[in-house]
């Protein structure tokens, strides 16, 4: 069905890995041309990290998207967010869609082995 005007819906999912290296996804929702999108944002919250690129997937529903991250490299011993990845998905208004991010991480971080981080959460359309 058309949007019936302008959606007011942002929603943040969060992973829970225990040490202090997570993935965020932030959701907002929005109207273009009576439709209605979904605008995923992928962060990875961390400390001090150095690994190569990694591969990742945005699952919006039932339709899946792969992205790659760039290396990252970062050694400021603050807590700092990195951008991985946007992704602008059309949706069904009315409906509720699972959100899912899942980033390939194969990294050990604190002392903790972690081979995939994931958030994931639901977003009622409108």
């Amino acid at each position: 069905p058309d949007v019936p005007g302008s959606l007011n819906i942002e929603k943040s999912f969060r992973s829970n890995t225990g040490v202090s290296i997570n993935l965020r996804a932030d959701v907002t929702a929005f109207e273009k041309n009576g439709k209605a999108f979904l605008r995923v944002d992928v962060y990875l919250e961390h400390y001090n990290i150095n690994i190569k690129a990694r591969n990742g997937v945005i699952t919006v529903g039932n339709k899946e998207f792969a992205f790659k991250t760039d290396a990252l490299n970062y050694s400021l011993n603050a807590k700092t967010e990195t951008l991985l990845a946007t992704k602008e998905i059309e949706v069904e208004y009315g409906d509720s869609v699972k959100v899912k991010v899942d980033l390939e991480s194969n990294v050990t971080y604190a002392g903790k082995k972690l081979d995939h981080i994931v958030a994931e959460g639901t977003v009622t359309v409108k």
